[in-house]
């Protein structure tokens, strides 16, 4: 007989999943993609895929195998190119760009208000801030305890009360969106779909996701099956809130759009209305909130990334850990719309390997090195490179070619060859396992 966990169980685990996922950038940049947007219902379809449904099918994917291994999605690629990948994942989550936007949103939204936000004073922050992270991180053991205990459901209490908030405001703003031209502009779908990469939550994923299905390990689950159906009743617990979080975020969007117009900052809206709705107290009780939840995000990731180097490289972990919050440090000194804007061409390379990779051990076998997983992993990130500088002053020396695959419009030229590949070897999957069953 299998045992089985308690609904207890499945509630608590759901938080600790939903609290990876909720981070301040979670809450700004659906918030940016809203005012930006010409078209938000198609804006929030494109987000809701890369923000929500792929980094749940990672999760899935993680599921898949009772034995809980380190990289189980990257053995279908091999273990040099797994490392590859991964490492960037690592990265990218960690010193290169979430860790820093973690400072720069604290400081914006907390300190920037009453203080003021000069260079000298932004720098002093930073320097304070990644010190208090490096000597947690270091011995992180109680604080990551009251971060799952604690923090994330303040967090996600706080959070939704922001959210909600937004049903109260007049609904005349919302007919302010257009909705004469609700299906007119399908660029719109695809600019959701590229700032839903902004959350980074396919690469958190990808870095948390095994954390999942060990707590469901520990509560004595071991049978394949029951993994499985645990991770999917967490998973779409965890997506329907993250949905219904997200669409009441684009709509905190819409109203801060039209009543500070002057502003297209996504901090600095999330600070105006955050004033607006709540007044000073309410401002001032926002702001530690947010405050606490960058800082055990920080830590988190910190944690996280100094411990996948460590594995790799002889290196003790208090120098790891010096090396990334300094790194972080030094990259904090842009504000988040500069950081969005160097991170998006980053991202462009990076996620559609990572997509490819999600797929491949979704429809082929993923219990040994797939040849066509690595030649579709290969030419996604290649052909995303080509996106990727398209994204740049220096579109004009893609190659010609380059621009006959489909949707070269949106920079995703990757999607027809990669799937293209998928789709062969996943047919060939199906043969071989008729050819099987019948001799």
């Amino acid at each position: 007989m299998f045992k089985r966990i308690s609904y207890k169980n499945i509630i608590s685990i759901s938080f600790l999943l939903l609290g990876f996922f909720l981070g301040i950038s979670n809450i700004v940049i659906p918030i940016i993609v809203s005012i930006k947007s010409n078209n938000v219902f198609l804006s929030i379809i494109g987000f809701l895929i890369t923000s929500v449904i792929f980094p749940m099918l990672v999760i899935f994917s993680l599921s898949k195998d009772k034995k809980v291994k380190k990289n189980i999605l990257g053995q279908i690629i091999g273990k040099k190119l797994s490392f590859i990948l991964f490492a960037l994942c690592h990265i990218m989550v960690g010193p290169l760009f979430a860790i820093p936007r973690t400072s720069i949103a604290s400081f914006e939204i907390v300190f920037a208000p009453f203080f003021g936000n000069g260079v000298a004073l932004n720098i002093f922050y930073n320097f304070f801030y990644f010190l208090f992270v490096s000597v947690v991180s270091y011995n992180p053991k109680y604080l990551l305890k009251i971060i799952g205990l604690i923090l994330n459901p303040i967090k996600i209490t706080i959070l939704i009360i922001l959210c909600v908030s937004s049903i109260f405001i007049s609904d005349k703003y919302i007919s302010s969106i257009y909705p004469e031209k609700i299906f007119s502009n399908f660029y719109q779908f695809f600019y959701g779909l590229l700032h839903g990469y902004l959350t980074m939550d396919i690469l958190g994923s990808m870095v948390f996701g095994l954390m999942i299905v060990k707590s469901i390990n520990l509560c004595g689950v071991k049978d394949k099956k029951l993994i499985t159906k645990y991770i999917i009743i967490t998973g779409t617990i965890v997506s329907f809130i993250l949905s219904i979080i997200y669409i009441l975020l684009f709509k905190v969007g819409i109203i801060s759009k039209f009543i500070f117009p002057d502003h297209e900052d996504g901090l600095i809206l999330l600070n105006k209305y955050i004033k607006y709705m709540f007044g000073d107290f309410g401002h001032i009780f926002f702001s530690i909130a947010i405050f606490i939840t960058c800082f055990s995000t920080a830590v988190s990731l910190t944690c996280s990334c100094a411990e996948f180097l460590k594995q790799y490289f002889n290196i003790k972990n208090i120098y790891l850990v010096i090396f990334i919050s300094i790194i972080s440090s030094l990259i904090s000194n842009f504000n988040l719309n500069q950081l969005l804007f160097i991170a998006l061409p980053v991202l462009s390379i990076i996620y559609p390997p990572c997509i490819t990779l999600i797929i491949s051990n979704l429809i082929l076998d993923n219990n040994k090195i797939n040849f066509l997983a690595i030649l579709a992993v290969l030419i996604s990130f290649f052909i995303g490179f080509l996106d990727s500088i398209n994204l740049t002053y220096y579109s004009k020396y893609i190659p010609i070619f380059i621009n006959i695959l489909p949707f070269s419009d949106f920079n995703m030229r990757w999607v027809l060859p990669t799937f293209t590949i998928l789709l062969i070897g996943y047919i060939l999957k199906i043969i071989k396992k008729y050819k099987n069953k019948n001799f």
